[in-house]
């Protein structure tokens, strides 16, 4: 079994054919500090991967069913909702169109919240999973996901966001839309325009346009007297940029309001790969909160930004509880430290 698997919360069931799909809601998911365990990223190639399965299932809070087509007709998906069904687990299904459960899911899930994205864009529906998963951690009765309000602005939105290709939507496409739609006026071109406009410009200041840091544990470092050693995923999107092209700061704070820099870039710049690392460093056992500062050329505006994570340490249970303190955010320039602002 993986040691970063208790720091997941939401484990994502999905059919093979949608991993690409899988990942994007993961990512939507984890970008607003909800951890997730998904296959195959999460399974080590030296582990059994069924085995490896119903880890994740017993560690996770929530199981998160994407249904579709394809796992409707999965054996894998449902005997992974089965598992989550016996392990007492959340099951929260998300449609995206409207489709129904196969006889190997509807007995279990038939009776589950459902959250629909059928007319809305998956962005905004998101937030309703977020929302879901957010009080069953707390213990809370979850809130019953609003209903969706099917509007002409939502749904070219939703169509818009099913042609996105890698967060960028191409002249050729946006006109196919229209053609296809039928809207072959010049104020509804300006529109798919201006909505292409607006979604480029969310995108470009969203901290994960560079990449993200994902800080997976915690733990008291036996090798280093008053240290905690912390283990973090560094993901770095940017075409054509390698680690070697980027800086990573981090500060740690102590309760007694004394914080120590650290410059984290000679961690990951011999990789020279754009991707992922898993990097790990010490930090004073006492520290409460720490950030992550990630520097490195914006892929849109070809110039230099940072992006910057912040967590609260909870050092009070047997384990070290990691808890996003704020949204990330993106600033343009580079840091030659972090801090917590």
């Amino acid at each position: 079994m993986t040691t970063e698997i208790k720091n997941r919360v939401v484990f994502i069931s999905h059919a093979s054919a949608n991993f690409a799909l899988a990942d994007e809601i993961r990512e939507l998911l984890e970008v607003r500090g909800i951890p997730c365990w998904i296959a195959p990223r999460d399974i080590p190639g030296t582990q059994t991967y069924f085995e490896e399965i119903v880890h994740g299932i017993k560690e996770c809070a929530v199981t998160l069913l994407l249904l579709t087509d394809e796992s409707n007709k999965s054996e894998a998906v449902a005997r992974e909702i089965e598992r989550s069904f016996a392990y007492q687990k959340p099951i929260l299904p998300l449609r995206l169109k409207s489709i129904k459960p196969s006889s190997k899911l509807e007995f279990i899930v038939a009776s589950c919240q459902w959250v629909d994205a059928f007319d809305t864009p998956l962005k905004r529906r998101i937030e309703q999973v977020v929302n879901i998963v957010r009080a069953i951690e707390k213990g809370q009765t979850p809130p019953t996901p609003e209903p969706e309000q099917k509007t002409f602005a939502g749904s070219l939105e939703r169509k818009l966001e099913q042609i996105l290709r890698h967060k960028v939507l191409s002249a050729v496409a946006a006109f196919m839309l229209l053609m296809a739609i039928g809207l072959t006026t010049w104020s509804g071109l300006h529109e798919i325009t201006s909505q292409k406009d607006r979604e480029q410009v969310l995108i470009n200041m969203d901290p994960s346009a560079i990449g993200l840091i994902k800080l997976n544990s915690v733990s008291p470092n036996d090798g280093g007297v008053g240290t905690s050693r912390v283990a973090a995923a560094i993901y770095l999107n940017a075409k054509g940029v390698s680690f070697g092209d980027i800086n990573l700061y981090a500060l740690a704070i102590s309760p007694s309001l004394i914080g120590k820099n650290l410059d984290l870039t000679s961690l990951v710049s011999s990789g020279g790969f754009s991707g992922a690392q898993v990097i790990s460093f010490d930090i004073p056992r006492d520290s409460d909160r720490l950030s992550l500062c990630m520097s490195a050329m914006h892929p849109t505006y070809n110039k230099v930004y940072t992006a910057r994570w912040t967590y609260r340490l909870d050092n009070s249970g047997a384990e070290v509880r990691i808890v996003p303190d704020s949204e990330p955010k993106l600033t343009p320039g580079r840091v030659t430290q972090c801090d917590t602002k």
